[in-house]
């Protein structure tokens, strides 16, 4: 029957389409709702959408983690990871990784990050200045743990270096200068000059 099958595919575009959207406003109710229907719909599939599935589960993952569940985000990020495995995915594969990490550090999961941290540099298919940024910059997050500002100034300051090097989105500095700010205020080395 074809009719069944024009018709199913919409509803999960549709519900995609709703999450996406609601994604940009920040709405993140509305889109958890809506990918939490798409998900549901294209996992009892026979042949599933496995790159919109993937990208799904790591914006769910994303949702989670802004309202602080991150073992709920890690577990989606796990299931989009365990996705990714195909070898086809490469660039997803690699920011999923790196959520996975973050995830991780929040949880206090420091070798679980430090090791997942150390396929990041080997990544294939991902551009040698962006596996690099983001190793340093995880590098410095996992710092974090020790309470070690120097250590953590030195790795952001490596990633962000990196940018320079490899001509990379300057954007990709603010977030390494963020977590280096923190330090400095943390230190009170942030009184210079004002």
């Amino acid at each position: 029957d074809h009719r069944d099958l024009h018709s199913f595919p919409t509803r999960r575009s549709s519900d995609l389409s709703k999450a996406k959207t609601s994604l940009e406003k920040n709405e993140y109710n509305e889109a958890l709702n809506h990918f939490l229907e798409y998900v549901k719909i294209e996992e009892k599939e026979n042949k599933k959408d496995t790159l919109n599935l993937i990208n799904a589960y790591k914006n769910i993952g994303g949702i989670y983690s802004v309202y602080q569940n991150f073992a709920q985000a890690l577990d989606l990020y796990e299931k989009a990871y365990a996705l990714c495995q195909g070898g086809l995915y490469h660039q997803v594969k690699f920011q999923v990784l790196n959520n996975m990490i973050g995830a991780n550090c929040n949880l206090g999961k420091w070798q679980e990050a430090e090791n997942l941290n150390k396929q990041i540099v080997k990544m294939p298919g991902v551009d040698k200045g962006e596996r690099l940024f983001y190793y340093y910059f995880n590098k410095g997050f996992i710092a974090n743990h020790t309470n070690d500002c120097n250590e953590k100034v030195k790795w952001m300051s490596l990633a962000n270096e990196v940018v320079d090097k490899y001509q990379l989105p300057l954007k990709m500095k603010a977030y390494p200068y963020s977590e280096m700010y923190q330090c400095y205020e943390k230190q009170g080395g942030t009184d210079q000059g004002s």
